[in-house]
Parts: structure tokens; C-alpha cells; sequence
């Protein structure tokens, strides 16, 4: 290869245009050196698919998967300047497809540099996803938070201001289930029934029912409290769903904040059980 490129170079380097300009003269570099890059891009791409299976963590089995993904791109690549040496014995020139070869190189290049480097600096997006999320998942349960904490402030526990974001959303989370269960005996079971049927016959699932039965259970038991006006039966469990762990009762909870916020279901169940078996009022 040195010796090749030495004669292949000997009046300039041509950098820019080297197979364009020098394919017809020197095939024979050429030819070695598309054998051991195709050979090369091929053995890593490869080897980057396999041990994407296998990669230790998300970041590492994501720069594998681009590292794998420029195999393509490389082959064009090579392929273009196999044509530029066929084209070169007959005289002709490659520009009709150089286009072709640079743009191919250039993605090629520049997602296997990514590809590399993604597991350093991947880790920093994960921070970064992690803290919007939890910054829009506050945000969304801030408003029932608020209100149910108006009318049972004693779950709520003061923060220090140093508290961090996860701090907070875990004493949001927290607050809001020490403030269903304190209102359990203000929710009347015909509104489960009610917001259950109508979630069912929206065609709805699972937690997505579960839900939408919660927030018409604590929008419900907020208006019978505020009109203090308490039902002749109440719920023995206020909770439908059982999320297993915190990331799982995050994703529940959002849903039962979007659902409690705009759900046309709820609004429906709660129209369907206005003034229903009303005990006393108590005043």
C-alpha cells in the first residue's frame, strides 16, 4: 500500500479528487485499498451487529447499532469507486456519481464517529430525558395534587427548598394517595360503576379504566365534600389499579391527572351519578 501510494502521488496528493483523477492511471492502488476498507468496514459492521445482543448496557448496544447501520453507506461507498476504475480503463469519468460516493462517506463517517462515542456521552441524554420527564410528570399531577391537598392538607409534609425534583414528585406521589384514601368515605360506589361502564364502552382497558374510575371517584368525593353531603355506602378501597413500583405508579398516576383534568368520561359518569344515594347532609 505505501509503495503503491507513492507512485500514485508522486507529482501531488489530490486529496479531493484522487479516484476521479488518478483511477485510470494507478487501478491497481486503488484496488488494494478498496479490498482492505470494504473488508474492514465489513468485518466491524458485523461484528457490531452481534454484540449488540449482548452489549452491557442501552448506551453500548445503541452505538453498536450505529456503528452496524454505516455498512451500507461503506459498500456504496466502495461501489462508487470500483466504477470510477471500470470508467477509468475506458476513459470516462466518475463525476456522474461522485455525489453519490461523497454523501455516502460522509454519513458513513460521521455515524460511526456517533456511534463510537455514543456510550460516553449518551449517558448525559439519559440524565437529561430522566430530569424533562419527571419535570412534566410534576407538572401534570400538580393540579390534583393541589386540589385534593386543599381539602386533606395533613398528608402534605414541608420540603426544604434544597429538595431535589425526584424528592418532590415522590412526596407528590405519595400526598396523593394519603389524600384518596383519606376522602374514601366521601366516594360513592354507583360512581365507580358509572365511570367503569363508560370507559368500558369507550372501548378502554386495564389501567386506562382504572384511571378513568379513580378520577371520577376523587372528583366526585371533592364535590360531595365541599357540599358536605356524604353517600349512604362509600368505596372500601378507593384504589383500582396496583401498581407494582415507583416508575410504574408515575405512569398510572399520569394517567389518572390527564383523566381527572379533561376526561369527557368522567364528566359523563359524574352527570350519570349527580345526587345519587346521598345520605345526609352534614352540615
Amino acid at each position: 500500500m505505501v509503495a503503491l501510494f507513492s507512485a500514485a502521488t508522486a507529482e501531488r496528493e489530490s486529496p479531493n479528487d484522487f479516484a476521479l483523477s488518478k483511477a485510470q492511471y494507478y487501478p491497481a492502488y486503488l484496488i488494494v485499498y478498496l479490498l482492505a476498507y470494504t473488508a474492514n468496514q465489513i468485518d466491524v459492521g458485523v461484528l457490531s451487529w452481534r454484540y449488540t445482543a449482548i452489549a452491557s448496557t442501552p448506551w453500548l448496544r445503541r452505538g453498536l447499532f450505529l456503528i452496524a447501520a454505516t455498512l451500507p453507506f461503506a459498500l456504496i461507498y466502495s461501489g462508487c469507486r470500483v466504477a470510477d476504475i471500470i470508467a477509468g480503463q475506458f476513459s470516462v469519468s466518475g463525476d456522474a456519481w461522485e455525489p453519490v460516493a461523497q454523501i455516502a462517506v460522509t454519513i458513513a463517517t460521521i455515524t460511526k464517529i456517533a456511534g463510537w462515542t455514543l456510550p460516553d456521552w449518551g449517558r448525559h441524554l439519559t440524565v437529561l430525558h430522566d430530569w424533562l420527564r419527571d419535570h412534566h410528570t410534576a407538572r401534570e399531577l400538580s393540579r390534583v395534587h393541589r386540589q385534593l391537598t386543599a381539602l386533606v392538607p395533613e398528608p402534605v409534609i414541608p420540603l426544604d427548598s434544597r429538595a431535589d425534583l425526584r424528592t418532590r414528585l415522590y412526596r407528590t406521589v405519595v400526598e396523593i394517595r394519603d389524600a384518596q384514601w383519606a376522602l374514601r368515605t366521601w366516594m360513592d360506589p354507583s360512581v365507580t360503576q358509572a365511570a367503569s361502564r363508560r370507559a368500558r364502552g369507550a372501548g378502554l382497558t386495564d389501567d386506562d379504566v382504572a384511571a378513568i374510575v379513580e378520577a371520577a371517584q376523587l372528583k366526585a368525593a371533592i364535590r360531595a365534600k365541599t357540599e358536605r353531603r356524604q353517600p349512604a355506602k362509600y368505596e372500601s378501597d378507593p384504589q383500582v389499579a396496583q401498581p407494582g413500583d415507583l416508575a410504574a405508579e408515575l405512569v398510572f398516576q399520569r394517567k389518572l391527572a390527564r383523566a381527572f383534568s379533561k376526561s369527557p368520561i368522567v364528566a359523563a359518569a359524574l352527570e350519570d351519578t349527580a345526587g345519587q344515594n346521598i345520605s345526609k347532609d352534614m352540615e
